[in-house]
């Protein structure tokens, strides 16, 4: 992934597993049972406390929550004041957010995000949704760098044309 390639090349990395209800990116790096982002973002923990260092790559990781611990999500707000103290700490930080609805809290925490990956699901997330997603806040479309597709099935690529032809979402630009 984009957190793990950037701590390889040497750049000091961060990734937020941001997902408080799912949890999947914080088990499936086998970290679990430890302080995470909700005792960070929410009870005052230092962020050097909570952090993990991964081997071979030396990516560094902010679970989602350890057992036991709320399963709420932080406020927008508490987020941004959070990312603002990684920034100052690392050269990159990777926010992996739970499937994102566009609340005001969302667009907030959004907003205070550089740049957006959207991660789609070959199949399940209809073009729609994310052009208006992006179509309906232009401060927002801004901010996105690009759209994954995930569990794509290369070989029915080639029925929507050009197997990699960039589409935009907004009308205004083409993603690479």
């Amino acid at each position: 992934n984009l957190a793990q390639l950037t701590a390889l090349d040497g750049y000091r990395t961060l990734l937020i597993d941001g997902d408080a209800t799912g949890q999947g990116l914080s088990l499936a790096l086998g970290v679990t049972g430890r302080p995470g982002l909700a005792q960070v973002a929410t009870e005052g923990m230092p962020l050097a406390e909570a952090v993990v260092t991964l081997p071979v790559t030396g990516l560094e990781l902010l679970p989602s929550i350890r057992p036991g611990g709320p399963a709420t999500q932080p406020s927008a707000a508490r987020m941004s004041r959070l990312l603002s103290a990684a920034r100052a700490v690392y050269d990159v930080v990777v926010l992996d957010a739970q499937p994102l609805g566009l609340t005001s809290d969302v667009k907030s925490l959004m907003l205070s995000l550089d740049r957006v990956v959207l991660v789609a699901d070959w199949g399940r997330t209809k073009r729609d949704a994310l052009q208006q997603f992006a179509g309906n806040e232009p401060e927002l479309s801004e901010k996105i760098a690009g759209v994954v597709l995930n569990r794509a099935r290369m070989r029915r690529l080639g029925a929507y044309g050009v197997a990699f032809q960039a589409k935009s979402f907004t009308g205004s630009r083409a993603f690479s």
